[in-house]
């Protein structure tokens, strides 16, 4: 997916790390729904030129944390058949 989108220009991927779920492994939290809501936001303004230099100051990269891919395995409690996870 972060390949496929980095590819295209009019596609952006931001990057659920570090996110909370309810508890099911599933859902977000109301708070962790809140925080992708804005990486989406930072990334539309990325995409259409809205961002400006005091914007990124203050936000900084808090909005577009760093998407991480891991080995098959290497996470343990993530177990793919084939390719990459996030981790």
């Amino acid at each position: 997916i972060v390949k496929f989108g980095s590819s295209r220009e009019h596609i952006g991927v931001v990057s659920a790390r570090g996110l909370q779920h309810k508890g099911d492994r599933l859902h977000f939290s109301s708070t962790a729904a809140d925080e992708l809501g804005k990486r989406y936001a930072w990334k539309w303004l990325e995409m259409t030129g809205g961002l400006n230099l005091s914007l990124r100051t203050i936000v900084g990269s808090s909005l577009s944390p760093p998407f991480i891919l891991t080995s098959p395995g290497s996470h343990p409690k993530a177990e793919p058949k084939e390719g990459f996870v996030f981790d």
